[in-house]
């Protein structure tokens, strides 16, 4: 695989490649653990999760209504 950055060339092979994704990943989650990042990330997904669940309980509870009042409606 090669690589071009301008005024250098990088000959690397697949394995090569891998490994340096591989360190990449390591060091930026080493890097996000050390500074609270991770932690930061992971309230802001809790957080658009509760907002999500509670859209789908409204959504469910919508529903729910609209079945009643069609079942009492044909009844």
């Amino acid at each position: 695989m090669k690589i071009k950055i301008p005024h250098i060339q990088l000959r690397l092979t697949l394995k090569e490649v891998h490994l340096l994704e591989f360190i990449f990943v390591l060091v930026v989650f080493v890097v996000f653990v050390r500074f609270g990042v991770f932690r930061f990330v992971l309230n802001i997904m809790e957080y658009i999760l509760h907002v999500v669940e509670s859209l789908i309980f409204r959504l469910l509870s919508c529903l729910e209504e609209f079945m009643i009042r069609l079942f009492h409606y044909f009844k």
